[in-house]
């Protein structure tokens, strides 16, 4: 993964934690539920993309710059470019709920 993805996803975070962190927290969403990112394997393909495991990936990594306008225990709305929105469903997981 570049360092411009680590950057965006620094800011996207930041600015979640601001605006939406308390009601995440709320609603129990999990640290793995926002930041969640696959574990490489030992010896990754040529073509392995670390982010093209969804199932494996957190909130935070779909915003990509946009802003999350809804957020539910199940599901969060991203906000998108020429009006069209972005629904990202919760993943199901246990782990440690997320704190402000």
């Amino acid at each position: 993964m570049d360092s411009a993805d680590w950057q965006l996803a620094i800011e996207d975070a930041n600015r979640f934690i601001n605006q939406w962190g308390g009601q995440a927290e709320a609603l129990e969403w999990t640290d793995t539920d926002l930041f969640d990112l696959h574990q490489p394997p030992d010896k990754p393909g040529a073509n392995y993309r670390r982010l093209s495991r969804l199932d494996q990936t957190g909130l935070i990594w779909f915003v990509r710059g946009r802003t999350v306008v809804a957020l539910t225990a199940s599901e969060a709305v991203i906000g998108a470019v020429l009006g069209r929105a972005q629904l990202q469903i919760r993943a199901l997981v246990t782990a440690t709920p997320f704190t402000v």
